[in-house]
């Protein structure tokens, strides 16, 4: 049974294949050097990159050809048969032990999405036949010696799965910060799935990635459907997708990390390296959270639990400083995007004398406005800053303490991803939320568009 190919390729010294693909957009080559892996951030080039080989057996496989070696008396077919056997060996399915101790460190479980692909043998350039490139000369695929093509890259060091074409272009990471009720998982939702509306606004296009798509697949926000839970205090893998403008391409990489954990030091030591290696930080704050308006919120449905009260905003800000510089007192450089949530909520209460916390004339009460050369609308995140950051110093002053003692780059925002109520629905299982009406979502852009702005993709 000869499967195994050894064949000598006829482009490359080594004596392996050399294939180029169809070009796909433009990169910065140089990038390709300093890949950096989403999850455990250890960094290689698209050259040492791991693959999952779509070729594998099972140790029965094997003993069946043992049992046929043992028994076999032609010494052709032996000779055969050990050949086989030896390569299969190389070729075992079974548990990964690098992917399996990486997740037994993240969330306590070795089998957390150990799915049968993932016990499949783990290969790289020097187990190929065949090196498959694109145009441009970004490895995307191997060839094994069994002659199967896989183009699943994994990240060499913890044997993470890498989205399609990851590291081609510069890649930046974004974590999106917030406790359970300040609707983290609905905004992250609706910003996703609104993306490649919204950043025509300013010039921008998206390409989805398998992962993003499948994301909003499953976080469909409309009437009638059941609201996205919040994330649970443990790893959610991240969301990717490409922005584009002017021949720059940014991979994107989204985190969604619970501000209650950002409480427990225990936590923090475990999931710091994704806020620590963050190019910049969303927080969504929700209104309960301001001290200022507990008695305001009293009688609506802005409701904490006690882990989410004990995750306050500064405790939150602190330990996301901390991430960043140890305990160094200097300010940390990374964009901050501090964002209230349920705006709405914000515009319809009033303050010690009755007048409105959000002034009438506010942008933050009306939506985000195209500007004609499709740049940020800096005269309206100016309004909406300064309008925001006088409710924060009159209801929270000690968040806003936090800020500024600890970064020098930051900016306040309002959003609804919503813009409409809620109701409850029941399905049997359990009791769970839904817009009374087909969300209309508000200024939820504005802070990605001001983050894009200090990376410097958009003017």
């Amino acid at each position: 049974m000869a499967f195994w190919n050894m064949g000598k390729g006829k482009n490359n010294q080594s004596g392996i294949n050399v294939i180029s693909r169809a070009k796909t957009y433009k990169t910065d080559e140089s990038l390709w050097e300093h890949i950096k892996c989403p999850y455990c951030f250890e960094e290689f080039s698209h050259r040492n990159v791991a693959f999952r080989c779509e070729t594998g057996f099972s140790e029965e496989f094997i003993n069946q050809k043992t049992m046929e070696y043992e028994r076999e008396d032609d010494e052709m077919k032996k000779r055969n048969l050990q050949t086989l056997i030896e390569n299969a060996s190389k070729y075992l399915i079974q548990p990964d032990k690098t992917y399996q101790n990486f997740w037994r460190e993240m969330v306590g479980d070795s089998n957390y999405e150990n799915d049968e692909y993932c016990q499949r043998p783990v290969i790289d350039i020097s187990d190929a036949i065949e090196e498959l490139y694109d145009s441009d000369g970004f490895l995307e695929a191997i060839k094994d010696k069994a002659g199967k093509k896989t183009d699943k890259r994994i990240c060499p060091y913890c044997h993470n799965l890498l989205p399609r074409f990851y590291g081609k272009n510069e890649i930046k990471f974004m974590s999106v910060i917030g406790i359970t009720s300040s609707g983290k998982t609905v905004y992250l939702s609706q910003l996703v799935d609104n993306l490649e509306a919204d950043l025509d606004k300013v010039g921008c296009s998206i390409i989805y990635s398998k992962e993003a798509t499948e994301f909003r697949k499953q976080h469909i926000i409309k009437k009638g459907y059941p609201l996205p839970v919040g994330t649970v205090v443990r790893f959610v893998p991240p969301i990717y997708f490409t922005v584009q403008k002017n021949q720059r391409n940014i991979t994107l990489v989204t985190y969604d990390i619970a501000g209650e954990a950002c409480a427990d030091a225990d936590y923090v030591v475990t999931y710091g390296k994704f806020i620590k290696n963050s190019h910049s930080i969303m927080m969504l704050i929700d209104p309960g959270q301001f001290k200022g308006l507990h008695a305001a919120l009293e009688n609506t449905t802005v409701q904490m639990s006690a882990d989410e009260v004990k995750a306050s905003p500064t405790t939150v800000l602190s330990a996301i400083h901390s991430a960043f510089m140890g305990v160094s007192s200097e300010k940390s450089s990374v964009p901050l995007a501090a964002v209230i949530s349920k705006s709405d909520v914000l515009m319809s209460l009033t303050d010690s004398i009755g007048e409105p916390l959000i002034p009438y004339q506010s942008h933050v009460r009306q939506d985000l406005t195209q500007t004609a050369n499709k740049s940020f609308n800096e005269d309206e995140y100016k309004n909406v800053n300064a309008d925001i950051t006088s409710v924060v110093m009159t209801q929270f002053p000690a968040l806003h303490t936090t800020i500024i003692n600890n970064f020098t780059h930051y900016g306040y925002f309002a959003v609804s991803a919503l813009g409409c109520d809620v109701t409850e629905i029941s399905d049997g299982t359990g009791v769970s939320w839904t817009p009374v009406s087909d969300p209309i979502p508000f200024r939820i852009e504005e802070p990605f568009f001001w983050i894009l702005k200090e990376w410097g993709l958009i003017d």
